[in-house]
């Protein structure tokens, strides 16, 4: 934006305007700042917008070089040129073209983004591992409560059927052979 509104400013539009910004926070007006610096203060990438004097009028877009120049494109033409400079973002070494950066970003933001992919399947798979290992050390399988449960009760029935065993065999002692001698 800093390098697109530099260059349009020093162009003249078909009106003869000159010094317009092509990009602006919110649609605000050229007027509406004392200098490109205090453009860029206010800007961020949520609020860049087309300049509110080219939204109210497109003869205000700088296409010459000259003023009264209505078929004149020199401006635009280095307007175009910005997209191949490859002193872009940095006048002093060759660092690449601004397409070149969008085409960085967004390959940076797809190899990030499968990696993060991967490290929260890698992080789910582990974290399902040790609920896994917790569960076979600490935790309650229902098939071996249930074998438990079947075998405590075989030993209950048992016990009380001894049991039942040995009140018979008191009964008939005590009871029955006391009868026997009267």
């Amino acid at each position: 934006m800093e390098k697109i509104n530099d260059v349009h400013s020093k162009g003249y539009g078909l009106n003869g305007s000159q010094g317009t910004f092509l990009f602006t926070a919110d649609g605000k007006k050229t007027s509406d700042y004392q200098n490109l610096s205090e453009l860029l203060d206010e800007v961020k990438a949520v609020n860049i917008s087309l300049s509110g004097d080219i939204a109210s009028d497109l003869d205000n877009i700088a296409t010459a070089m000259q003023p009264n120049s209505a078929n004149a494109n020199e401006n635009v033409l280095k307007l175009i040129a910005l997209r191949e400079d490859k002193t872009f973002f940095d006048n002093t070494t060759p660092q690449g073209t601004p397409d070149d950066f969008i085409k960085a970003v967004l390959s940076n933001l797809a190899v990030d983004s499968q990696q993060a992919g991967r490290m929260s399947e890698n992080q789910s798979a582990i974290m399902d591992n040790i609920k896994q290992k917790r569960e076979s050390e600490s935790g309650v399988s229902i098939d071996e409560e249930m074998s438990n449960m079947v075998k405590f009760q075989h030993s209950y029935n048992a016990a009380a059927r001894m049991i039942t065993t040995i009140d018979a065999i008191y009964d008939v002692t005590i009871n029955r052979l006391g009868l026997v001698g009267r």
